[in-house]
Order: structure tokens, then sequence, then C-alpha cells
């Protein structure tokens, strides 16, 4: 009895020690990443990280929607952090612990972007600049932000390039830790150009490379390639037997918002499209002759309107060549100036 009490005792030193090991480990890598401008909140032990996030959540006045997320609601609240800083308070005199001696205590403080109540309320929108045939060059919109808000009210906006959305996750937060300056000369823009429907004088556009682009919007697949594709529709059993079907052949043109069903995907020449779960309540508007309608359709031919619309007559394209030599000027670094 003596020798499992004795053991049990040194297995209980061992496991108390490894369990300081690891935690000391994750605040050591927490401390480091912080001082390399990493922010995180790694240093939170498991057992406080229910209470820390209800208090952040109280406090910046941010909504969550993580219900349908892999990510853990910590590196959502962790995309919010603005600025960390690391003290060490010593103490009046040395404690005794079962780790080992306490000389101080370590304090981390965390500075988050929050919501001001005050603030209106910016409908946020992704930004897809789908490729397009120009003449005889493919091309697509330059210059557009990734993001961009709108106050119904006021007209005034937001706009989020890629790499300041990059921090930001507008389908699971209702904020962003970087908050553009709130800009009103929405009328001279090529945004509001295009929500008005009005001819797209103040647009630019820019050489697109790549033969095919896919991208999902909503429930609707955003398709646009060089020229018209054949495709045929497929159901999962297809994939995994053989099986003899009167599928007709499907011609998408060279640019069109297709939908796939949950149970039917799509088999193309250059590329395949996955079936899309059904979601009540998520519709796409297409903004057409100045009206803005719910697309019901599961299939928008957008080459049609592109070719028949006036709003591209006098739309500037930079030649190749030329982008080439503005590409070279934009990235020449410019000569120290030397003040006499």
């Amino acid at each position: 009895m003596r020798t499992i009490h004795s053991m049990t005792l040194f297995l209980n030193e061992r496991l108390a020690a490894l369990i300081h090991a690891v935690e000391a480990h994750f605040i050591h890598t927490s401390i480091e990443n912080i001082m390399k401008n990493n922010l995180n909140l790694d240093f939170i032990h498991h057992k406080d990280l229910p209470r820390v996030v209800e208090l952040i959540v109280e406090a910046t006045n941010i909504t969550f929607d993580d219900s349908n997320s892999a990510i853990p609601i910590i590196a959502l609240i962790s995309k919010l952090l603005v600025q960390q800083r690391i003290d060490f308070i010593p103490g009046g005199s040395i404690r005794k612990t079962e780790n080992g001696n306490t000389i101080g205590k370590l304090v981390f403080t965390s500075f988050f972007a929050a919501s001001d109540p005050n603030q209106p309320t910016f409908l946020i929108y992704e930004l897809v600049s789908i490729p397009f045939q120009h003449g005889s060059t493919r091309v697509r919109l330059a210059q557009m932000p990734a993001f961009i808000g709108i106050d119904p009210k006021t007209l005034q906006f937001v706009r989020w390039s890629t790499a300041e959305a990059s921090s930001c996750d507008f389908t699971l937060m209702s904020s962003c830790r970087q908050t553009p300056a709130i800009r009103k000369d929405l009328q001279d823009n090529c945004l509001y150009q295009i929500l008005t429907d009005s001819p797209l004088s103040a647009c630019r556009i820019e050489a697109f490379s790549d033969s095919v682009f896919l991208h999902r919007i909503g429930q609707y697949w955003a398709v646009s390639t060089n020229s018209t594709t054949k495709c045929h529709s497929v159901t999962t059993s297809d994939m995994e037997h053989h099986k003899i079907t009167n599928n007709e052949e499907i011609t998408l043109p060279p640019v069109a918002l297709i939908t796939t069903h949950d149970t039917n995907s799509l088999a193309c020449d250059r590329f395949y499209l996955p079936g899309l779960p059904i979601k009540l309540g998520t519709t796409v508007s297409l903004i057409h002759n100045e009206t803005v309608n719910p697309i019901e359709e599961d299939f928008i031919n957008l080459q049609s309107m592109i070719g028949n619309s006036t709003h591209w007559a006098k739309l500037p394209y930079i030649p190749s060549d030329m982008q080439a030599v503005v590409d070279f000027i934009s990235s020449t670094p410019k000569p120290e100036t030397i003040w006499g």
C-alpha cells in the first residue's frame, strides 16, 4: 500500500509538472507572437475562455454568428485585436507555490475594435469583378474594392481593399478591425455609376489572362470564359456507377449566372460545378435598366446584357504594352529626398 501511495504521489507530481510545462509553453509562444506583432489570445487558460469571451462580446457590442462556422469564436474575437502590451509587476515578496517560487505577475493588456452605438449602420457588400470580352480583349473592371459598405439613409460609404479586408469576416462578425474613412463623394465614383445603372464613364478596366473564371455568389455560380462552353447536368450517382441518361447538352455563354441544385452538378469541358445546398432567405438581385429585381431563374445570360448595353461604348482600356510601362513606374522605388 505504501508503494502504491508513493507511486500515486509521484505520478501526480509528474502530471502537475507536465500540465505546467504545457501551459507555460503556450504562454511563451503567445508572448513571442505578440512581440512580433502577431496579436493573439493564446495566453488565456482554457478554463477562463468562456468568461473572457462573454466579457469581450459585452464590452465591444459586437455580435457573432458562429452557428455554422468551423472557426472557434475565440479566433473570431482575435481578429478584433488592435494592440497588446505585456507588463511585469514584481511582487512585494517571494511567494512559494506548487510550481515554484512566484516573484511577480505578468499582465496582458489587450485593446479591441469596438462598435459605436451612435454610428450609422452600413450594409456590407462583397464586390466580384467578373471578366468579360471587350472588343478583342478579355478584361475586367479595375481598381475595385473587395468590400463596400453603404449607409442607405445618407448614401455615405466605406470601402475595403483586399489587404484591409484580410482581418474582416463580415459573414460571421458585425464589425471589422480595419475601418476606413467614411466617404461622401459617391456621385463621381465608378461604384455609383454601377449601382445607378449609369454610363460607366468613371470606370477603368484591366486585362484578364485566365481563360476560365468561377466564383460562387449566393446560390449561383458566376461563370466567365473566353468562349461558349458545353456542359451536362450530372447527379451524385452518375459519378459512382455507370448509367444511361438522356441529359440534354447545355451551352453556356461566355458570361453567365447559373445555379446548381444539391443533387445536381454541372460537368463542363473545362470545369466542374458541384451542387449547392439550398438555403432559404438568400437571394441575388440584378440591377438592370434602372431597376433592382431578385433573380428567380436558374440561368441568367449576362453576355447578352453586356453585348446590348451602351454603357460600355466609351469604356477606356489600357493596352498591355502601356500597362507594362505603368506597372514598371508604379513598382520603381522613389529616390530619397535630401533637404538642404
